[in-house]
């Protein structure tokens, strides 16, 4: 009732992202108590509802896939160069079986600096993800802190004045 399919889709994919990658949020992140406990701060303060643990763990999600993404779309772009660099079977003395142990060793390299790329993306896109996340909760914290400083004076007054005038809130 009110909800789009877009806004229902976002969300049940925003809740799989989180419960998928809540192991890794487990193991990495929940032990760093004091940043989870600033984390949790700053959802308070910039008045957001949702649990400190499905935050991180879809946002520490949605980066890792983002870097595994780049990570791929980089090993696609490299890999061709890479097989080249790493192939030695043009050589004048190419035997077969030296041909076949180059092919083989240069595509093992490759495969496992492939890997080794989608790892370390994968890793720096989680990280980069959380770290964006909590300085937009900082910023939208602070901006709710300067709106909340620069009009409690004006309703402290007004309430004053009301009690002041007779009147309750109701009239």
């Amino acid at each position: 009732a009110g909800v789009s399919d877009d806004e229902d889709f976002t969300d049940r994919l925003y809740i799989t992202i989180s419960k998928l990658f809540y192991p890794l949020y487990s193991l990495v992140i929940e032990n760093q108590t004091q940043f989870v406990n600033d984390v949790e701060r700053l959802l308070i303060e910039a008045d957001e509802t949702e649990a400190t643990e499905i935050f991180l763990s879809a946002r520490l999600g949605i980066g890792v896939v983002l870097g595994w993404l780049s990570g791929i779309f980089t090993a696609i772009l490299t890999t061709p160069t890479l097989l080249d660099v790493l192939s030695f079977y043009n050589a004048p003395e190419s035997t077969a079986l030296w041909v076949g142990i180059s092919i083989t060793t240069s595509v093992i390299s490759a495969l496992l600096l492939v890997l080794f790329n989608i790892v370390v993306m994968g890793f720096f896109g989680g990280t980069t993800m959380i770290l964006i996340s909590v300085q937009r909760l900082k910023s939208k914290s602070k901006r709710r802190k300067n709106e909340i400083d620069m009009l409690l004076a004006d309703v402290v007054s007004f309430a004053y004045c009301q009690s002041v005038g007779g009147m309750n809130r109701l009239d």
